[in-house]
């Protein structure tokens, strides 16, 4: 929870997707014997109160967290609904996905790839008990060793249980990367989206803001138009959102400084004002699924 709040101060947005085998596991009670469904329906609602308690927990904290369900309880927690969802994370709230996808046989992990790519997430990331990718589980296995880096399809093939083959066919179709990293390293969320960690992401690389604008900061002040489109035009797709939604006060103000008082205090104003803004460009990446 401290880690998340870590997170949400430096300006970004996560949903997380949270399991429910520490009450019920549905893939378990369907291997002795119980309906499949039946099971997969029991883990659902386990991931409800996981949930719960996990919002409960942000709240005290200090966070702001908002459980969303994809099976409908609606006196415990509202349903999942897309642009809701999308206005929580917008205004700084964590999101919590509880219920899976709602439907049995999916995995939690098929989850966090469908509402990964639902929210316009940037990369996927799976907390675990391991910090990377191994041939084999490390702690069954000696000899495993640690991929650096592997496409989807080689984690398909080789049937790596990290996660489903679901969720890395989901995650490959919608070039949504995946980022594996140990839950019981200190920091180690905070250094993942700060791109501090020498590891690469499952599949595909994810470029860090303003790595190819010289000194972005630089940038939005020597570049601030009257129309702030004038600005984002010039980055590349990906940054376009976040300018758009962090700067849309900075083009007002650079706009009315440039009609008072001329170009220089233009630009002198989109400085300053990228400086009350600058401690949340810190993060590699804006939003996140976190598993």
């Amino acid at each position: 929870v401290e880690e998340v709040a870590e997170v949400t101060r430096l300006g970004v947005e996560v949903a997380v997707v949270i399991g429910g085998g520490n009450i019920f596991r549905g893939v378990a009670g369907g291997a002795v014997g119980m309906d499949r469904a039946t099971a997969d329906y029991m883990g659902m609602l386990a991931t409800v109160m996981n949930s719960l308690a996990l919002a409960d927990a942000m709240n005290k904290v200090g966070l702001t967290a908002r459980v969303m369900s994809a099976i409908g309880i609606d006196q415990v927690v509202e349903p999942y609904v897309r642009p809701k969802a999308l206005q929580y994370l917008e205004e700084g709230k964590v999101v919590v996905f509880a219920a899976g996808t709602g439907n049995p046989f999916f995995t939690t992990d098929t989850a966090a790839a469908l509402r990964g790519a639902e929210i316009g997430a940037e990369m996927v990331l799976k907390a675990t008990k391991v910090d990377g990718v191994y041939t084999a589980d490390p702690k069954k296995d000696p000899h495993a060793t640690r991929y650096e880096k592997i496409s989807f399809d080689e984690a398909i093939r080789q049937n790596l249980g990290i996660m489903d083959a679901t969720a890395f066919a989901l995650c490959r179709d919608q070039k949504l990367p995946i980022k594996v990293f140990s839950i019981f390293k200190n920091g180690a969320l905070k250094r993942v989206v700060m791109g501090e960690d020498d590891d690469r992401p499952l599949g595909f690389r994810v470029s860090r803001l303003g790595d190819d604008v010289p000194g972005f900061a630089q940038f939005l002040a020597h570049h601030a138009r009257q129309d702030i489109g004038g600005t984002t035009r010039r980055v590349r797709h990906d940054q376009f959102d976040l300018l758009r939604r962090k700067c849309r006060g900075l083009g007002m103000r650079t706009r009315q400084a440039q009609q008072r008082q001329g170009k220089g205090a233009q630009q002198a104003s989109a400085q300053s004002e990228f400086h009350k803004l600058s401690p949340r460009y810190g993060a590699h990446i804006r939003r996140c699924a976190l598993l």
